[in-house]
């Protein structure tokens, strides 16, 4: 027996990914306030999605499963991009505006996830 998807979240997730990219793109004024209520609906459709699911936590070592699958899932991709962008501008740094591998910092807080580089 096969469960329907339901299409109503998929509606909801489309319209928090596009509210997202909007954010990052400099829409006019009124479209940028419009948009602010985007991570906080991603984050409760996440939350719903995962206590929706009948996920039990029966020792540390599910709970340790599960956050190394969320951290390659999620970590590592972008690791790998952080690492091509760094190699890129490494190597051709006359591309970019600011050449971002004279800051260290920068890019040790870009790895740590704590902030940006842009």
């Amino acid at each position: 027996m096969m469960i329907e998807r339901d299409r109503s979240i998929d509606i909801i997730r489309g319209l928090g990914l596009i509210c997202i990219i909007l954010a990052h793109v400099n829409p006019p004024f009124f479209i940028f306030q419009v948009r602010n209520f985007d991570v906080p609906l991603m984050v409760c459709i996440s939350g719903f999605l995962f206590g929706d699911k009948n996920q039990e936590f029966k020792s540390i070592a599910d709970i340790t499963s599960y956050l190394w699958k969320r951290f390659v899932r999620l970590v590592v991709p972008v690791w790998a991009f952080l690492t091509l962008f760094y190699s890129i501008q490494y190597c051709f740094p006359y591309l970019f505006k600011v050449d971002y591998t004279q800051y260290p910092h920068i890019i040790l807080s870009s790895y740590m996830l704590m902030d940006g580089f842009g």
